[in-house]
């Protein structure tokens, strides 16, 4: 496994317990997504992954290596975190300036720092704004200056908290693509964060479920989604996709094996539902 937790326990200063014994495993090339409401302790979860805060009790391990081993150094080089609102990571003038500035603080030479920079700019799609200052991005174009200045680390994780918050659907959708991009074809394991259940479906290998600072649930999209009223009992709901293949069963009585969680496996069921062949659906 890449990226474990163990026992990870981490309580405020206030006396809040934001994460009560996490356990979780993610392999290498994953794109994994943590489901969770509003202060179901998503952030602090990453933030403990990431070195960022230390954990009570249990450990964080990378590559099989607690991360309390690591320097600050060879972590970044391993894990990369992408704040929810870009404007918390985005600092310098200009775009170039801080997609090189982590780089720069590894001492690499200029002509390392150079390629590392032109790379990760063509990676997340804005070569041409290496100049642009930084105040008069759109936000969508922070998100992705955000991203590349993680990946001129070279990293092998990538955390991402939120990463579609505060875009419109487009905007959405635009990041998603590249995460995606970034994970099959760069082979970079990706670890992100949301409350918006649609997504997880069309992009997740992998879900884990966080409540009240435990993981309630994890597995597969369907594995996760086909437990209905844990589920709901977190504070979330099924993908708008699976309610509606839960009503055409219950008060249509159309027969399904399990509920279809994206269009084209609504499509499918439908049409095999048509044809008398209910089980075969989602084949």
């Amino acid at each position: 496994m890449i990226l474990e937790a163990q026992q990870v326990h981490y309580t405020y200063s206030d006396g809040t317990n934001a994460l009560n014994g996490i356990d979780l495993a993610i392999p290498k090339g994953q794109f994994a997504i943590l489901l969770g409401p509003n202060g179901s302790g998503k952030t602090t979860l990453f933030k403990v992954i990431t070195g960022l805060l230390k954990p009570g009790r249990g450990a964080v391990l990378v590559d099989g290596r607690p991360i309390r081993e690591y320097s600050k150094e060879e972590l970044y080089r391993k894990v990369g975190f992408v704040f929810q609102d870009p404007n918390d990571q985005l600092f310098a003038p200009t775009v170039g300036e801080d997609v090189a500035f982590g780089p720069v603080n590894l001492k690499l030479d200029p002509a390392e720092v150079a390629r590392r920079v032109k790379a990760a700019l063509e990676m997340v799609g804005i070569p041409h704004l290496i100049n642009k200052p930084i105040h008069y991005l759109s936000f969508g174009q922070k998100k992705r200056a955000a991203i590349a200045g993680v990946l001129a680390m070279k990293p092998d994780i990538i955390i991402l908290d939120e990463p579609t918050a505060g875009l419109d659907p487009a905007g959405a959708r635009e990041i998603m693509r590249l995460l995606v991009k970034l994970n099959k074809e760069e082979r970079i394991t990706m670890f992100m964060a949301t409350h918006d259940v649609d997504l997880v479906p069309l992009y997740a290998d992998r879900v884990f479920i966080l409540f009240d600072g435990r993981i309630l649930l994890a597995g597969s999209p369907h594995e996760v989604f086909n437990q209905k009223e844990l589920v709901r009992n977190a504070h979330l709901r099924l993908p708008r996709v699976a309610h509606l293949g839960e009503i055409l069963f219950k008060k249509d009585n159309l027969v399904i094996d399990k509920l279809p969680l994206t269009i084209g496996e609504a499509r499918r069921m439908v049409i095999s539902a048509v044809k008398g062949e209910g089980e075969n659906y989602a084949r």
